[in-house]
């Protein structure tokens, strides 16, 4: 899973997600690149020239290749110089599992934006059918994450802060049938039964950390009505760690669910690897109809990498959150 460090000045909203970040210094004056830069391919500072306009009460618009910052009407009460200019991009992208999919952007004013008012910024993106994107905002030092709102072919959001922005798409891009195959064992009270991936319904699938942890879950049905959850951490190597198992009945009076298995969370799995596979084993208690039992699992899956849709959020300039 992809952790995000909030921004420490940035208001919270439902537009952060999570992401891995690094640090980056912002030292340095306007125009200058970020450290540690290097220029994309196909957008480097040279390929469009600083721009800069004055915006007053009756608001309006900045444009530069692709880039945008708008101001609406009455969001100021005094005449503004705004920039739009192409920065250097870190030599590395911010957030494990991501890429660049455009060109820094810096946007500026000489002049605080009055509050509560928001203006629009919108940058340029390319990325392919299933990638996930972005937006990244620079903040003392590090890489906060917004969702993005798309308008025109570009990704943009209504904001109160300017500064350094970058699209960022995932490296995987996640289209098709996504969903894994594989099947679990289990025996309660005597009673062994089967649990196919995907059955009716269910998946196998895992999203992958900076560290190789992959983060397994696991969805599979027995018999149409019956349906086991199962979750869990699988590091490079070594043993995995139980996150959660849970048994889904849906009007069966034979499937009594599994109750009170929270305890059992951090329970060691173990785990053996293929080039592909993953098989694991682990018991645990659990208690069915007030009763305490031995739950045995084992499982064999070939799980593929997953990554959630991409969101979007659009709150317009008069919302009362975001940066």
């Amino acid at each position: 899973m992809n952790p995000v460090k909030p921004a420490k000045k940035a208001q919270p909203s439902a537009g952060r997600v999570k992401a891995l970040l690094v640090a980056v210094a912002l030292s340095g004056c306007l125009g200058e690149p970020l450290p540690g830069a290097e220029a994309l391919p196909d957008a480097g500072p040279s390929a469009c020239e600083r721009v800069t306009s004055a915006i007053g009460p009756e608001g309006g618009t900045v444009s530069l290749c692709g880039a945008s910052l708008e101001v609406p009407a009455g969001a100021l009460t005094e005449s503004t110089n705004f920039s739009v200019e192409h920065v250097l991009s870190p030599s590395q992208p911010p957030w494990f599992d991501h890429e660049f999919a455009g060109p820094a952007i810096r946007f500026d004013s000489d002049r605080p934006i009055p509050q509560p008012s928001k203006v629009h910024i919108a940058l340029p993106f390319t990325a392919r059918e299933g990638q996930r994107v972005y937006l990244a905002q620079a903040v003392e030092g590090d890489w906060s994450g917004l969702e993005p709102c798309p308008r025109s072919g570009a990704l943009g959001q209504w904001v109160r802060q300017l500064g350094v922005y970058v699209v960022l798409r995932s490296t995987d891009a996640y289209v098709g049938n996504r969903v894994g195959q594989g099947i679990i064992h289990t025996e309660l009270s005597g009673e062994r039964r089967d649990y196919d991936i995907p059955g009716s319904v269910g998946f196998a699938r895992y999203q992958l950390g900076a560290d190789g942890t992959q983060s397994v879950d696991l969805l599979a049905t027995h018999e149409r009505f019956e349906r086991l959850r199962l979750s869990l951490s699988a590091p490079p190597n070594g043993p995995g760690t139980l996150v959660l198992v849970d048994r889904l009945c849906f009007g069966s009076a034979s499937c009594p669910p599994y109750n009170d298995v929270a305890g059992n969370a951090g329970v060691a799995v173990d785990l053996s690897r293929g080039d592909s596979t993953l098989s694991g084993s682990f018991e645990v208690t659990v208690f069915v109809e007030g009763r305490s039992e031995i739950l045995k699992l084992s499982f064999t899956v070939t799980p593929v990498k997953w990554a959630p849709p991409s969101s979007t959020y659009c709150p317009g300039p008069d919302s009362g959150d975001g940066v």
